[in-house]
């Protein structure tokens, strides 16, 4: 998976699916480890147990309540990133042009 797009996670017991949503849309990237045997997630199975990956990719999103690149896209969107903070520090990240 590549570290730098959105992704989620779902463990069940030793097995766990790594869902990356792909930039600009398309199909998101399935990756399976199985922790136990594999705890540095090297060896993706994903193209050797499809039905685990299906498995978990359907309790992930009924756990999530839809497409886990759904649910990060409208969390991301709907962030305000001065949410929370006082109004001299909006100003100084304003002036770092952090926010604004």
């Amino acid at each position: 998976p590549n570290p730098y797009l959105p992704s989620s996670a779902i463990l069940l017991g030793s097995s766990k699916l790594i869902v990356t949503c792909p930039g600009g849309g398309g199909a998101p990237e399935r990756s399976l480890y199985d922790l136990a045997a594999d705890p540095l997630e090297l060896d993706d199975l994903a193209a050797e147990r499809p039905e685990e990956v299906d498995a978990l990719f359907d309790r992930m999103k009924a756990e999530l309540g839809g497409h886990p690149c759904r649910v990060i896209r409208d969390a991301v969107r709907g962030v305000d990133p001065t949410e929370g903070l006082d109004e001299e520090t909006v100003r100084e990240l304003e002036a770092l042009g952090y926010v604004g």
